[in-house]
């Protein structure tokens, strides 16, 4: 996940689609990447491919933004259903404070305003 401290909001976080796609959770339900990726490539008229909304759909999962469970049987194996068991208030306060966090971290360590923080 990157952090522009030179943004607000959501946008210093994620890119358009990934803001479209937590707002589809938000919104409520359980998602399979699959339905996700569809959605999103219809409403913003994108050509995005699968593996991006799963690696992404696995970094809010990583985070504790997403739930993931386990989905139904295909002949590949089980698909992941992703569910957000927060509102935005939520989402937008934990972020906040991961960059809050982040900024105290770089003022004291670097002088870099981009940084970026793979999910373990």
């Amino acid at each position: 996940m990157k952090i522009d401290l030179t943004k607000n909001g959501l946008e210093s976080m994620f890119n358009p689609w990934e803001i479209k796609l937590l707002n589809i959770l938000v919104e409520g339900g359980e998602h399979t990447s699959g339905t996700l990726l569809t959605e999103l490539n219809l409403s913003m008229e994108t050509n995005l491919s699968q593996a991006s909304v799963l690696n992404f759909l696995e970094k809010l999962t990583a985070f504790g933004i997403a739930v993931k469970l386990d989905g139904t049987g295909t002949t590949k194996g089980k698909r992941g259903v992703y569910s957000f068991p927060h509102n935005m208030a939520t989402l937008k306060n934990y972020l906040a404070s991961l960059a809050e966090n982040w900024a105290l971290y770089m003022r004291n360590n670097s002088s870099t305003k981009t940084v970026k923080q793979e999910a373990t």
